[in-house]
Formats: structure tokens, sequence, C-alpha cells
């Protein structure tokens, strides 16, 4: 459900906020509709590839691989398409503006999450990985690209809204790098946990030392709640610049505008 309504719907924002803010034509309208077929079926059966050595059929097994792997064409398509179509535009442009800056920040989440999961979709892969916190770690990623998508759609059509200029552009930029690095940071601890627990389990499994039970399933399970601890920090980051994006929603509501230098000077005197 995540890759096909959540980050399709958000792909969709994209392909309207990247044209609008730019002020250029989307790169290319055929490969925008491949992104979009790429997110429409494979999602439904890669979840197929989580059950490697169950008891699922080898087929089953075989179309779970293939389809979870085909979600590395999205993550490679969408940051293409989102560079492409501001090449030529001011770098000014792109740095002072919240909604192409939160756009950008999201595509590569959302790459960078894909090229995990279609790599995770190998028997070998889940026979460690599987069942473990390494999915939550991607799913870190592509919840704050959905995050950041949403936030540049309402970046750019909020102001218009409610005919007032946004707040503060340097407390939305914030939110965008908070988003951005939270998401990283959970993820990064989330996968590592994931391999650190995946790893343990299955070493012992083999040696024939693992059991469901008792002090070994304890250490071996208890080893990654430090990573999970880290993981927070990142989701700590993650609440944070919602908060931000909340505040600077709130004030230009008002119709509340950021003090210039000089006037702040002299509020502080």
């Amino acid at each position: 459900m995540q890759w096909t309504w959540v980050i399709g719907i958000g792909v969709g924002i994209l392909w309207y906020v990247v044209p609008k803010a730019s002020g250029r034509p989307l790169f290319s309208r055929q490969l925008a509709q491949m992104t979009f077929f790429s997110l429409l079926l494979p999602p439904m059966f890669a979840g197929l590839a989580g059950l490697a050595f169950g008891p699922v059929p080898d087929w089953a097994e075989v179309i779970g691989v293939a389809f979870r792997f085909s979600l590395i064409v999205p993550a490679i398509t969408v940051p293409t398409l989102v560079i492409q179509t501001m090449r030529g535009v001011d770098k000014a442009v792109v740095a002072s503006s919240p909604s192409l800056r939160a756009a950008v920040a999201g595509s590569w989440l959302l790459a960078a999450g894909g090229v995990v999961t279609g790599l995770s979709a190998f028997p070998f892969v889940q026979s460690v990985v599987g069942f473990t916190t390494f999915a939550d770690g991607t799913t870190a990623l592509l919840t704050g690209a959905a995050v950041l998508f949403a936030a540049a759609f309402v970046y750019h059509e909020y102001p218009g809204l409610v005919d007032r200029p946004l707040f503060s552009t340097t407390l939305a930029l914030d939110h965008v790098r908070l988003v951005l690095w939270g998401s990283a940071l959970s993820a990064l601890f989330l996968w590592y946990a994931g391999v650190y627990a995946g790893a343990g389990f299955r070493g012992g499994t083999l040696g024939g030392l693992w059991t469901a039970v008792g002090d070994g399933f304890t250490e071996a399970a208890g080893g990654s709640v430090p990573l999970y601890m880290l993981s927070l920090l990142g989701m700590a980051l993650v609440t944070a610049g919602q908060v931000a994006f909340l505040l600077n929603l709130i004030r230009t509501g008002r119709g509340e505008v950021t003090p210039e230098p000089d006037e702040a000077e002299e509020v502080a005197a």
C-alpha cells in the first residue's frame, strides 16, 4: 500500500509542483508514465519476496523477487525527472525555494529506499534481514519521502490559498533538512539493527546453537536494542521538523511576516 498509494500520490504531486515551481515543462512525459506503471502492479506482489525459504511455492517466490527488484525503476526515474526538469533553473532560485528543495530531498530518499528495497529482494539477503527491523528502516526513508512530497505541495500552494507570503523561508528550509537527515538517520540505525539481529539468528541456526527462547535468543535480540534507541534520534529530528512546518503554516495563516534584519535589531534593542 505504501508504494502504490502513498508514494504514487507523492510522485503525482511532484509532477505538478516541480514544473510549476521551476517554470519549466516536465522533462519527459513518457518517463513519468513509466514511473506510474512501475508503481501500479509490482508492489502488489513484492511482499512475496519476504517469504523466501518459507511455505510458499517456488514460482511465487520468483514472482515476488522479480516484482520487488523492479521497484528500483521508480527509484531511478523519479530523481532523474526532477533533476532534468529543473536543469537550467538558476541555482539561487532552487536554493531559496522550499517546494523545490523538498521535492529534491524527497526524491533522493525515495531513490535510496527503492534501491535498498530492490536489492533486498534476493533470497540470500532475505535469509539474513527477513522479519527484522531492516524493512522498518526502508519504511522510514519512504515515509520521509512522502512527507517531503506533501510539504512541497503545501509550500507551493498554501501561500496563494491564504493570499499571504510564507512566514519564513528559512524555517521551511530547516524543516526540509530535519526531515531529510532524520529519516536517513533512523533508516541507517534500523538497517544496522536488522542486519545485526538477522546475522545473529542465522549464525546460531547454522551452528545449531539458536533457540527461540531462553538466554541465547534474549542476547541475540537484545543486542539490537541500543540501535533501536539511536534510531529514535532520527525520529526526533523528523518530529522537530514537522513542528517547525506546522508553526510556519500557522503564522503564515495569521499574516505574520518575518522581521527584516534592521527591524529585528531594533526590536532586540
